[in-house]
């Protein structure tokens, strides 16, 4: 096991919709606001093509949960 595998085991995780990266929930660097649901982004780039075309990402059916 890795030590970063160690470090971030018991924290609670989210994937971001852009890139697919799972993150610990505290290391995510931005968020948006879509439909009512929070969605987590490893960088504001990912954050900005999410914003630019939120159902390119997420879908029109899809659950808008993004915790993993």
């Amino acid at each position: 096991m890795s030590i970063l595998t160690r470090l971030f085991s018991g924290q609670e995780k989210v994937r971001d919709p852009v890139c697919g990266m799972t993150i610990p929930a505290t290391r995510a660097r931005d968020f948006a606001v879509y439909d009512g649901k929070t969605y987590h982004f490893c960088s504001p780039a990912c954050r900005e093509q999410f914003e630019r075309a939120p159902l390119k990402f997420i879908g029109r059916s899809a659950g808008h949960g993004v915790g993993v």
